[in-house]
């Protein structure tokens, strides 16, 4: 009878600890939650604690232009297979040099030729990946002009792809506009 009542008080204590155990452990999860949570819904309320790539995005976006490309450095960091974040690099990079003429850097064309690599047919990069190259059309490498011309014309095949190289159009100089025509007259679709 002795050993029944022995054992208890140790198997009380350990249940009591496991329960602390699991009780500090959701406390610990529902704080890094709250934190994600908040972090996620209102980017520019608090600093990251979490590394986000969302976060670092939209601080960049609000952000001067030296602070705006160390964040999207950090942003390529927390999440590098993201293409459209190489192409929010190159569009600040751009935005940087905008005295230079033209306002290409080697930095520049490398983020989007990484853009490339890493999400050839992004959702989220076509549009600003697109007006870049066909906006630097002049002084875009071969390779970069070959790569927008067959994301345009895949981007093409849906509703909102035309709808937006429609719009894109007017806005370009005459050979990337002739570029973009003879691209999308290549895979069979005119202007609407």
């Amino acid at each position: 009878m002795s050993n029944r009542f022995s054992a208890q008080p140790a198997t009380q204590f350990t249940g009591l600890s496991a329960r602390f155990a699991i009780v500090g452990l959701c406390l610990i999860t529902a704080g890094f939650a709250l934190t994600g949570a908040i972090q996620y819904l209102r980017p520019l309320a608090m600093p990251a604690i979490l590394p986000f790539a969302e976060t670092f995005h939209s601080q960049a976006l609000a952000a001067d232009s030296e602070t705006a490309i160390a964040l999207a450095d950090q942003a390529i960091e927390a999440a590098p297979a993201r293409g459209e974040l190489e192409v929010l690099k190159a569009r600040l990079l751009i935005e940087q040099s905008r005295s230079l003429t033209p306002a290409l850097t080697p930095a520049t064309i490398e983020a989007l030729r990484t853009s490339y690599l890493k999400s050839p047919l992004s959702p989220k990069a076509h549009k600003t990946r697109l007006s870049l190259i066909y906006g630097y059309w002049p002084h875009m490498p071969l390779d970069l002009r070959r790569l927008a011309n067959a994301e345009a014309r895949t981007y093409a095949q849906r509703y909102s792809g035309r709808i937006f190289l429609n719009e894109l159009r007017p806005t370009l100089s005459p050979p990337a506009a002739t570029a973009l025509d003879l691209s999308l007259s290549q895979a069979g679709i005119g202007q609407n």
